[in-house]
């Protein structure tokens, strides 16, 4: 795979870039997708063995994070990492705030799978 692309195991948004919010379809000469997203977690380090120690980690977790806080920022970016160095850069796009408190749940469980 390595002699037909610089990426061989790289693979695109491409398909995210095709309707607008309101699911309206965008012509091919609007549509901008990120190459890659990545989701950062300002409660990254809010976990340590001690912490986890003799309680589920998610109850920790419920106990740390607010109602209202920024749970991910999300980044877009623009090129391959190791294909064009000069293109590929990360862009701040979003953010995923909480607007209830965590909690859990058997769909979460059972159907919901990214």
């Amino acid at each position: 795979m390595s002699e037909g692309s610089k990426c061989p195991y790289a693979t695109a948004t491409g398909g995210i870039a095709r309707v607008n919010n309101q699911g309206v379809g965008l012509p091919k000469k609007a549509a901008s997708t990120p190459y890659e997203l990545e989701f950062v977690s300002p409660f990254k380090d809010a976990l340590n063995e001690e912490d986890v120690a003799g309680e589920v980690w998610y109850k920790q977790l419920q106990k740390k994070i607010p109602k209202g806080s920024t749970i991910f920022e999300v980044y877009a970016r623009t090129a391959p990492r190791d294909c064009n160095k000069e293109e590929s850069r990360l862009v701040k796009i979003a953010e995923v705030n909480l607007l209830t408190d965590l909690y859990t749940s058997d769909f979460g469980d059972a159907g919901l799978y990214f």
